[in-house]
C-alpha cells in the first residue's frame, strides 16, 4: 500500500499552470503555413502581423543565404487577408488570400439559394522573395464571353486554377490546371515561373483526365478515360500509357475495369531505371 500511495502522490499535486484564455484559440497564430523553396534558399510563412496584437496576418520571407537579414514582411490590408502561402521555385511565392463578400450566391457554394449570404472571395497571387508585386496567379485571357456576372462571381468564390504538380526535378516549371469558364472543361498547362508562360499539355473533358506527369519535365505519361458501356447503365475506365518510342498513348487492357465493379486503378509512379510503372 505504501508503494501504491507513493505512485499516486504526484497525481494529487496542485496544478500551478495558468489556464489558457478563450481568446487564445481565436487569435491569429504567431506562425503557420511554413514552407521551404525547391532550391532551399528561402523560407516562407504566414505570421501574425507585427503590431496587430495577433488580429491580422502577414506574409514573411526569410533569405537563408543571408541569415542576418530580417525577414521581408507584408501585412494584410483592410480588404484582403493573407491566409496561406507556399514557397515554389525561382524565388516565386504562391499566396492565398480572401476578401469578405456578401451577396446572392444563386446556388454557388454553401449558403442560401435566395437572399444574401456572407462569405469569402478567394484569390491566388504570385509574388517574388522581396514581395515586389502581387499579381493574380496563372491568369488566362480575362473574363470569358457569354459568362454572366453571377457565374463569374461563382468562379471567383470557388477558384478556377490550381497547382497539380510542383515538378521537383524541373528548375523552372510547374503543372497547373485551369478551368475554362465558357465550356466548364479543364486543361493542364506547363507553367514557367521564370517567364510566366503557359504551355498547353492536355485538354481534359468530362471523361478524360491525367493520371501521371513526368516529374522531370511535366510531360503527360498516363491518362485515364471513361467510355459508356453499350446497352448498360455503366462506364468502362480505360488507362492509356504513353509509348516512349512513338509518343502515342496506348490502352492497357489489364488495367481496364467497369465503374460498377466498385474499385479503382491508379498509376502512382514510374521507375526511371526500368521504365516500369
Amino acid at each position: 500500500m505504501a508503494v501504491a500511495a507513493g505512485f499516486m502522490a504526484p497525481a494529487a499535486a496542485e496544478i500551478t499552470a495558468d489556464p489558457i484564455p478563450p481568446e487564445a484559440f481565436a487569435q491569429v497564430p504567431n506562425i503557420q503555413s511554413v514552407s521551404l523553396s525547391s532550391e532551399g534558399d528561402i523560407v516562407v510563412a504566414v505570421v501574425a502581423s507585427p503590431g496587430s496584437d495577433n488580429e491580422r496576418t502577414a506574409l514573411a520571407t526569410w533569405h537563408l543565404d543571408n541569415p542576418n537579414q530580417p525577414p521581408v514582411v507584408t501585412p494584410s490590408n483592410n480588404r484582403m487577408s493573407i491566409e496561406g502561402a507556399s514557397a515554389l521555385k525561382r524565388d516565386r511565392i504562391l499566396v492565398i488570400a480572401r476578401q469578405e463578400w456578401t451577396g446572392q450566391l444563386g446556388g454557388c457554394g454553401e449558403g442560401r439559394v435566395t437572399g444574401a449570404t456572407a462569405t469569402f472571395v478567394w484569390k491566388t497571387y504570385l509574388t517574388d522573395a522581396d514581395h515586389t508585386d502581387f499579381d493574380e496567379a496563372f491568369e488566362g485571357s480575362g473574363r470569358a464571353l457569354g459568362v454572366s456576372e453571377a457565374t463569374q462571381r461563382c468562379f471567383d468564390i470557388a477558384g478556377t486554377t490550381n497547382i497539380v504538380a510542383d515538378l521537383p526535378l524541373d528548375p523552372d516549371n510547374i503543372i497547373i490546371q485551369r478551368l475554362n469558364e465558357s465550356s466548364l472543361s479543364s486543361a493542364y498547362y506547363r507553367y514557367n515561373l521564370a517567364t510566366d508562360q503557359a504551355e498547353l499539355l492536355l485538354r481534359a473533358g468530362g471523361r478524360t483526365d491525367v493520371s501521371l506527369f513526368d516529374r522531370r519535365n511535366g510531360d503527360v505519361l498516363v491518362r485515364s478515360e471513361l467510355e459508356p458501356v453499350e446497352g448498360e447503365l455503366d462506364y468502362r475506365a480505360l488507362t492509356y500509357i504513353r509509348n516512349d518510342a512513338t509518343g502515342d498513348f496506348e490502352v492497357h487492357d489489364a488495367l481496364t475495369y467497369q465503374v460498377s465493379d466498385r474499385y479503382t486503378v491508379a498509376v502512382t509512379g514510374r521507375d526511371e531505371a526500368t521504365g516500369q510503372y
